[in-house]
């Protein structure tokens, strides 16, 4: 198991820890590096379903004794007040980084019943709003302010959210009642955002990986953008100066890429998207 994301970032570059198939274990053989020295590890590719999306796990990590806990499996569903709606683009639900809440999008739900005036209407005119669910309790409810919310993402400390909405980056917190504008986004598609433990979050917008300190300002560029890609899943590290992030176009598959913003070096680690690594398991998601 790596201990830190900046050793993680380390074994991308080992060709023996990279050239992985799907369920297989394979033990890399020790190479020198800026670390010195590199661990064996082993490699296990799984899917996950979540909300109806798919996922897949490469867990980085060094072999282990048999595992003593147990996959859970379960699933959620809004109140019979909500429908589950999910209306592109970026992050279209979040789980805070303790795993107590569940924040997705929902409209009012139409009673069969009831004529609609106009079902040609396409999904994004429709009544969109952020909901948010203690999975601790059985209660879901609406955030304030948050109409059209799209690309949420939480806070490091989970106590708030951020969202894009009306061409305008947002924060709020989840006991507040009103939200608080960050930054006026530029005209392009919106392919997520992340809130970084340094306090800036990372917005890719069309071909762009844009930045702003959480409490405002203006949105600048990481580094130089490529008009001819759609970036997007962007995941920051600011301690190692790393982010991680997807790249497509219409003529290209989905790729996710590993950069250090402080060399400007990239590497494409994985064919996919929206990549979320989590430290406490020493696993890249994608």
């Amino acid at each position: 198991r790596f201990a830190s994301a900046a050793l993680f970032s380390q074994g991308l570059l080992i060709p023996s820890a990279t050239g992985l198939s799907t369920g297989a274990s394979v033990a890399s053989t020790p190479t020198r590096s800026v670390g010195r020295r590199v661990a064996p590890i082993a490699a296990i590719a799984a899917l996950v379903g979540a909300l109806g999306g798919g996922a897949a796990i490469w867990n980085v990590r060094a072999p282990a004794a048999e595992e003593t806990s147990l996959p859970l499996q379960f699933e959620i569903t809004p109140p019979d007040s909500v429908s589950l709606r999910l209306i592109c683009c970026g992050q279209m639900f979040s789980i805070s980084p303790d795993g107590r809440w569940l924040l997705f999008q929902g409209s009012p739900a139409v009673d069969p019943a009831t004529p609609v005036a106009d079902t040609t209407a396409p999904d994004a005119q429709r009544d969109v709003f952020l909901h948010v669910r203690d999975l601790t309790e059985l209660r879901t409810r609406r955030l304030p302010g948050t109409g059209n919310a799209t690309s949420m993402f939480f806070s490091p400390t989970g106590d708030q959210v951020g969202f894009v909405a009306n061409r305008q980056l947002w924060r709020l917190s989840l006991t507040g009642s009103e939200p608080q504008l960050i930054a006026a986004v530029p005209e392009g598609f919106v392919g997520g955002g992340h809130w970084s433990d340094n306090g800036d979050i990372t917005l890719a917008v069309s071909g762009q990986m844009l930045h702003v300190a959480a409490t405002g300002g203006s949105l600048t560029p990481l580094f130089p953008g490529d008009s001819t890609l759609q970036m997007g899943g962007p995941q920051q590290w600011a301690r190692e100066q790393v982010l991680l992030y997807t790249t497509s176009s219409l003529d290209v598959s989905p790729h996710v890429h590993w950069r250090s913003l402080k060399t400007g070096e990239s590497h494409v680690i994985a064919n996919g998207a929206t990549p979320q690594y989590v430290p406490a398991q020493g696993a890249l998601f994608w």
